[in-house]
């Protein structure tokens, strides 16, 4: 196993990286690409070693830097399900509906996500756009969740989803059966995004932790939440605080831990 020296060299040398990720006698747990000491091109040549590396579990992809070949290359081993095992991924840098990003980098992006639909690894997924997310990643993102029985924490923080956006996502977990951890703090929700959620949360029975903080609820999305923890028996934890919620919905949330017998902990 490569020591923290070496890795922590490596995640800035990309030729040493490629070295460790081809060596039969060192292996690494997690390939981080971010550094903008990595082009493009680099990136390009990384890829190629990691398709037949066995030992890697987390991938941090820069999106921004993500071109035709590198995605080919990514979704090949996401798809089909070559090269290493990765458990965690994590896409940074994802279009934005602020920026004017090229249509070929929004089709990559969505290109990349859609692979997953047939990967058996990938447990975990983290996006993080530069801005607010552009709407055909919130789309893309909720069709793999019709077809992907294996991941099991979605992480969609701060990426400025509105409540478009959590209905795609939120019909999709309807009947989803894998995901357990679902992150959708500091988006713009609103009450129509939540009541989008709180339906899901009637159908769906994995959800265990759910992360609303800091989402815009109001009382129309906190009552809606209330009548889906009377019916939900899957969730355990759930943060709804940063929200401007009355007392009337705070009273009615506080009451339902007497009613619901899964929940452990409100954060309101």
């Amino acid at each position: 196993m490569a020591d923290e020296a070496t890795t922590d060299e490596a995640s800035s040398s990309p030729d040493l990286l490629m070295e460790l990720l081809s060596s039969e006698e060192i292996t690494l747990d997690t390939v981080d690409l971010r550094p903008s000491t990595f082009t493009t091109s680099d990136i390009r040549n990384v890829l190629l070693p990691l398709m037949t590396n066995l030992s890697v579990r987390v991938l941090y992809l820069p999106m921004d830097r993500i071109d035709l070949v590198c995605a080919k290359t990514i979704t090949m081993m996401t798809k089909s399900n070559v090269g290493p095992p990765i458990q965690s991924l994590v896409l940074s840098n994802m279009p934005s509906e602020e920026h004017t990003e090229s249509e070929s980098s929004r089709k990559i992006a969505s290109m990349i996500i859609s692979s997953l639909k047939q990967n058996k690894h990938i447990k975990k997924l983290h996006i993080t756009p530069q801005d607010v997310l552009h709407q055909s990643i919130s789309s893309s993102i909720a069709s793999i969740l019709y077809d992907n029985t294996v991941l099991t924490s979605l992480n969609l923080r701060g990426c400025g989803i509105s409540h478009a956006g959590a209905t795609k996502i939120s019909c999709a977990l309807a009947s989803n059966a894998s995901i357990t951890v679902l992150d959708l703090s500091n988006n713009p929700l609103g009450n129509a995004g939540i009541c989008s959620v709180a339906l899901a949360l009637e159908l769906n029975c994995t959800i265990q932790k759910l992360k609303l903080s800091g989402t815009n609820i109001g009382r129309e999305g906190g009552e809606a939440m209330v009548e889906a923890l009377a019916v939900n028996k899957s969730l355990e934890v759930l943060d709804m605080s940063r929200n401007s919620l009355d007392d009337v919905v705070v009273t009615k949330l506080a009451r339902s831990l007497k009613l619901n017998t899964s929940l452990r902990q409100l954060s309101l």
